[in-house]
């Protein structure tokens, strides 16, 4: 699936009192949207992560950012993967 995620950095996340995510400073990029296979899930429980999504970026539009909005729920990278064939890095995010 096709769509938009803003991608951003930690440091320009906050909270207002309802707990609602504000964004100081974000891109917004196109990304295919992708679940996480069982193999990936049970990795990342090992380190104590639940893994929940993976996002397909091209190579231009990632700058080492740590974080991503998508749907209203802010996901955390925890590791990262550039494939060479379709010049795309998968993001593997866990929910925050």
């Amino acid at each position: 699936m096709e769509t938009t995620i803003q991608l951003f950095n930690e440091v320009s996340l906050s909270y207002d009192a309802d707990g609602n995510a504000n964004i100081a400073d974000s891109r917004t990029v196109f990304a295919e949207v992708c679940s996480i296979g069982s193999n990936e899930f049970y990795k990342a429980a090992v380190n104590g992560l639940k893994a929940s999504k993976m996002f397909r970026v091209f190579f231009a539009d990632y700058h080492n950012e740590n974080m991503v909005l998508f749907n209203h729920e802010v996901q955390a990278v925890y590791r990262t993967y550039y494939d060479e064939k379709s010049d795309k890095y998968e993001l593997y995010c866990n929910e925050v």
